[in-house]
């Protein structure tokens, strides 16, 4: 592609986007409301140890200078553009071309799975992680063990974590990212493997941190309603509905009445996610790009199969960030799925 239609790719993105998410009469809804009550104070909000430290700075900014609606929409559509930015760059650093590039920002960017996100003031918080995470995976798609390499990575991903707790997924994204590259230029002492254990040890040295797994999965926190088996089988059948919305984009709603659902969607939905682990390990050669796509999807909910958070099951905003994943391999199969790793290194970003 020329210099020219980058530009008109560009420029016909950001028309879409205005018109597709800027809407004049919009209002707060939800826990937008939450927020605000939240951010109404004089003073500013801490900056550690507290949870989405830069979701409430960027917020308490806003409402301190009085401003509408509409420039948190703005601002979360700004923040949304430097993710689609990050999808490109992403896709072509795995070795997909450049039309595929726009195609999956494309797909990234109308898709009704990504309006939450988008359109909902309250949804900064997942743009602000996904951002981190992807900004970390895009440096460990070049020389990993290069110390300022290193250094983004630990940098991209605390910003995604100060965004929301969800960018521990970073933890399992930057080791796949790694590996779908393979990048044959590392020295002998930074095999393949070590970014899995670094990122292991760092894991467990947190959750060390936090007060062990129990505390991490909430067992003594909440009295819950559900055993872990249900909870399983619950976020599973979310997990399959939210699959499925992705293919058949209806009967979106922002809190779905999982308890409803029967024992059978639920087996279902535990069968989907096996068949996509399944086929993501079948493609690991064949189609390494799709694989990494359908593998990406599956380390960013993982977490949800864990922690429980009582009445509060997989919804579409928290689904943004495996969506992803999905995007770019579904976007890698149309392209055959066949480039990746090394090409990479002596081609052109154009």
């Amino acid at each position: 592609m020329s210099v020219r239609q980058h530009v008109w790719c560009a420029v016909v993105l950001l028309i879409v986007l205005i018109v597709w998410y800027v809407d004049r009469a919009a209002t707060w809804v939800f826990e937008d409301l939450t927020w605000m009550q939240s951010s109404a104070g004089p003073v500013a909000p801490a900056v550690w140890p507290v949870p989405r430290a830069l979701m409430r700075w960027s917020w308490w900014a806003q409402v301190q200078l009085g401003q509408p609606y509409l420039a948190f929409r703005l601002v979360n559509l700004a923040l949304f553009g430097l993710v689609l930015a990050e999808v490109w760059w992403l896709v072509r650093r795995v070795g997909l071309s450049a039309p595929a590039a726009w195609l999956a920002v494309a797909g990234v960017a109308v898709h009704p799975m990504s309006v939450e996100v988008a359109a909902y003031a309250a949804g900064r918080s997942e743009l602000l992680a996904a951002i981190g995470v992807l900004a970390a995976c895009l440096c460990a798609s070049g020389g990993w063990w290069r110390l300022p390499v290193g250094i983004g990575i630990v940098l991209s991903l605390g910003l995604g974590i100060a965004g929301k707790e969800s960018a521990v997924v970073g933890l399992g994204l930057v080791p796949l990212t790694v590996w779908v590259m393979d990048d044959r230029r590392r020295p002998r002492w930074a095999p393949a493997w070590m970014p899995v254990v670094i990122a292991a040890s760092v894991a467990l040295v947190a959750v060390r941190a936090y007060g062990g797994l129990r505390a991490v999965v909430n067992i003594e926190l909440h009295s819950l309603s559900v055993t872990w088996s249900e909870w399983l089988l619950l976020q599973a059948a979310a997990t399959q509905r939210l699959l499925s919305q992705v293919v058949w984009p209806s009967a979106l709603t922002p809190d779905a009445d999982l308890d409803q659902v029967g024992v059978a969607w639920r087996l279902g939905g535990l069968a989907v996610l096996l068949a996509a682990a399944t086929g993501a390990w079948w493609f690991r050669r064949r189609r390494p790009v799709v694989a990494y796509g359908l593998a990406w999807c599956l380390v960013s909910v993982a977490p949800r199969f864990v922690v429980q958070t009582p009445r509060s099951y997989l919804n579409a905003h928290q689904f943004f960030l495996p969506f992803v994943g999905l995007v770019i391999a579904g976007v890698a199969w149309l392209a055959d799925g066949r480039e990746g790793g090394d090409k990479w290194n002596s081609g052109s970003a154009w």
